[in-house]
């Protein structure tokens, strides 16, 4: 009979000599209580041990040693024996002298989830369940999602609150831009995206929102404001052409003006269009706004 968690022989009742039993018991307390073994990575026994030395015996292990992989080994220098303690069974938690990591038995090896005063993240648990990762520990976990990811690589300086953006199609590189945001959220350095048109048709394109549309035609120039543009949509007109603009909705679409105007005053009239709502996704509201006719 033992101790249910560490495996302490009981001495029988009635026993004769206790002395045996209670010897035997001792001898593993002394092993167990505070246990901090010389090193773990021995495979074979040291050449001149002292009475009571700690080891835990690394896997491969010869000579006495053999057939306790990953057991705790205690020296008895009476009768010069090794004692050893099975990991799980009495030893579960041991400080090693080497390196002064705290480490656990896990099962199948001895991991340090203490040392140096952090926690190692492969030492950590993580349940997948719910991230859709397949990693069963934090490290994994990182590893998964640093591979997924892959590295940014970003200009040598900075420049403060500049806005940074992707340099090229291709890759995992950022470069600075001339568009800044202040701290107290204020933009500037940005310029307007120009989307230059020549002919006499064209449909407006959920793209042109923010963008500046110049239309250069010497004839009349119908653009098509179609229903599906969403609430929020916005862009700037310019008529750089002698021929007038004239904004046709398309069906579903509706286009209001404070003065009933649907298109351009003459070449050079600015205006804007913006989309005020949009039912159901295709029942566009535009308003129209600027030097219109």
């Amino acid at each position: 009979m033992a101790t249910p968690n560490t495996g302490i022989p009981y001495v029988p009742e009635n026993t004769l000599d206790p002395a045996a039993g209670l010897n035997l018991s001792l001898n593993v307390i002394d092993a167990l209580l505070q246990t901090a073994p010389i090193d773990m990575n021995r495979t074979a026994p040291p050449a001149t041990p002292s009475d009571g030395d700690l080891h835990i015996v690394a896997a491969g292990a010869t000579g006495a040693w053999a057939g306790h992989d990953n057991a705790l080994a205690r020296y008895v220098a009476v009768g010069a024996l090794w004692q050893f303690y099975p990991a799980g069974t009495n030893v579960f938690l041991v400080l090693n002298q080497a390196d002064g990591a705290l480490y656990a038995w896990n099962g199948s090896a001895w991991v340090a989830p203490i040392a140096s005063g952090s926690v190692a993240a492969i030492s950590v648990s993580y349940n997948p369940a719910t991230s859709g990762l397949t990693a069963t520990n934090v490290q994994a976990a990182l590893d998964e999602i640093a591979a997924a990811a892959g590295g940014i690589a970003g200009p040598v300086s900075s420049v403060d609150n500049t806005l940074p953006r992707w340099n090229g199609t291709g890759g995992d590189a950022l470069q600075a831009s001339g568009v800044v945001v202040s701290d107290a959220d204020e933009i500037s350095g940005y310029r307007g995206n120009i989307n230059a048109q020549t002919g006499t048709t064209y449909t407006a394109q959920a793209s042109d929102s923010g963008k500046v549309l110049t239309f250069a035609n010497g004839a009349a120039v119908t653009v098509t404001l179609p229903n599906n543009l969403p609430a929020g949509w916005c862009c700037t007109w310019v008529q750089k052409g002698a021929g007038a603009i004239a904004f046709a909705a398309a069906s579903g679409a509706t286009l209001q003006n404070r003065l009933g105007h649907d298109g351009s005053a003459g070449q050079w009239a600015m205006g804007s269009l913006y989309v005020d709502s949009n039912a159901g996704g295709a029942a566009a509201a535009y308003v129209l706004a600027g030097d219109t006719a």
